[in-house]
């Protein structure tokens, strides 16, 4: 089975108290876990590897270039950088060869170059090969309790739009305001800031 953000026995356990509830919703999980997987990689770019043995490969994501030394990413945790590219004369992209992609330094979805400009200032003129993500054990608790609330609020209005409460197994099961900040509160820690 392939790593997820959460599973479907921390939801069981988030929303019945148990994880050994009913299976009738099993299919619910396994169809709505990865859509709540994609909707946070989509808001916060946060990747979750498919398995534990390597990390995601992202190859030629083409961006823009800051002329500074640090690149931005579009998906993180960036692990390694195997190869940056930028546009020449001819408008050709051509591979950097003056920086050592070992010396670089990595925070988030930066990529910090040491002293070396490598991308100069310019739309669309750069493209970077790297790896990025978290494996199951790396997962940040915040992000997992994050998406753990969303699969549940999802179940929650599975069948009544605006609700605020509802009895499920027949315990009550409530939609809090709390629940909403938090997990806005959470995404937007994770956001990648964008500086116009």
């Amino acid at each position: 089975m392939p790593n997820q953000i959460c599973t479907s026995t921390q939801v069981k356990n988030y929303l019945f108290g148990l994880a050994s509830a009913p299976t009738t919703f099993d299919a619910f999980w396994d169809q709505t876990i990865p859509q709540v997987e994609a909707l946070i990689k989509d808001i916060t770019g946060v990747v979750v590897t498919v398995d534990d043995t390597a990390y995601t490969t992202v190859t030629n994501e083409v961006l823009n270039g800051t002329g500074e030394n640090v690149i931005k990413a579009l998906f993180k945790p960036v692990r390694a950088v195997s190869k940056i590219e930028y546009r020449d004369a001819n408008y050709a992209f051509k591979e950097q060869t003056d920086v050592l992609y070992a010396d670089c330094e990595y925070d988030d979805n930066k990529i910090y170059t040491k002293d070396y400009v490598l991308i100069p200032q310019g739309i669309r003129n750069g493209r970077i090969t790297y790896t990025c993500g978290y494996k199951s054990t790396e997962i940040p608790a915040d992000l997992t309790l994050c998406a753990i609330i969303l699969v549940a609020g999802l179940f929650n209005q599975r069948n009544n739009i605006g609700f605020k409460s509802q009895s499920v197994f027949g315990l009550s099961v409530s939609l809090e305001q709390e629940d909403h900040a938090f997990v806005t509160r959470v995404l937007n820690k994770y956001k990648n800031v964008v500086v116009l």
